[in-house]
């Protein structure tokens, strides 16, 4: 899941901000180290990913109003360069209780599994 690569590379997902933080993102890979392909003369390709996750993470899990509609169409352009990351869908009145978040993402597999039968975020 998304979740634990954020955790992994230490950003976070945060709603509030993710106009600004994809921004800064898009601003990544809008560049010409990682567009129209990740250069990987000067080392890029792990720069581009991690700013791939960061759009994709929050168009993912945040309110279609915190970003921007070009934000939201420009993922597609991206989807088949990287690999993706998944986050559940958000929560929904009724949805039954969710297990609690890993500290170790080892596991995220398995959880990410569980989280999509129950549909939590």
């Amino acid at each position: 899941p998304c979740a634990c690569i954020a955790i992994d590379k230490g950003w976070a997902l945060n709603c509030s901000h993710a106009g600004e933080t994809v921004g800064l993102a898009r601003a990544t890979l809008v560049s010409p180290s990682c567009w129209p392909l990740p250069d990987v003369s000067k080392g890029a390709v792990t720069l581009c990913l991690d700013a791939f996750h960061i759009m994709q993470s929050h168009q993912q899990a945040c309110p279609h109003d915190s970003l921007d509609t070009l934000i939201k169409k420009e993922m597609h352009a991206y989807e088949h360069l990287y690999q993706n990351c998944w986050n559940p869908p958000p929560f929904y009145e009724g949805a039954p209780g969710c297990p609690p978040k890993p500290a170790d993402c080892s596991q995220a597999d398995a959880l990410g599994r569980e989280l999509r039968e129950l549909n939590c975020t």
